[in-house]
């Protein structure tokens, strides 16, 4: 309602068990304007769509790690995950990306708000979150920290 000249879409990729749920509550609320659910989709397709995103919410509570949030943030997108999962341990909040409070529609609002206020600190978030993914989590980083534990053990 405060950006009445927003034109936001939310897609929604992949089948989880609460689509059902998420298509009727779409609809009571008259959003299927906005919200698409897009079902189950193959890897250059999501690779698109992050392409032409802006922000990548998952608002998952139950995320033991969660690569989607790494190939998001690769993709330079501002990236949103849940407090005290997977994701906090390499979303740093407000540095490489948001984390909001598990289940609290409220706190994912408010940073919604921040980002659509503050459009040069969320570009440079967006950038510090992409640079993150680039220094740490490429296949070359994991190679090397794969080949120094194995270099460790074979040390002791």
């Amino acid at each position: 309602e405060e950006f009445p000249e927003l034109k936001w879409e939310y897609r929604i990729i992949g089948d989880g068990y609460q689509r059902t749920q998420l298509e009727k509550f779409t609809k009571k609320n008259k959003l299927e304007k906005n919200i698409k659910f897009l079902g189950y989709r193959k890897k250059n397709y999501v690779f698109k769509a992050l392409n032409d995103s802006d922000i990548f919410l998952l608002p998952s509570y139950r995320e033991a790690f969660g690569i989607a949030y790494l190939e998001a943030m690769a993709f330079g997108l501002i990236t949103i995950g849940v407090k005290g999962q997977g994701p906090e341990s390499f979303i740093k909040n407000g540095i490489t990306g948001y984390l909001v409070q598990p289940k609290d529609i409220v706190s994912i609002k408010k940073v919604l708000l921040k980002i659509l206020k503050n459009k040069n600190e969320s570009i440079k978030l967006s950038l510090n979150g992409k640079n993150y993914i680039k220094e740490n989590f490429t296949w070359k980083k994991h190679g090397m920290k794969l080949e120094d534990l194995y270099r460790n053990i074979l040390r002791k």
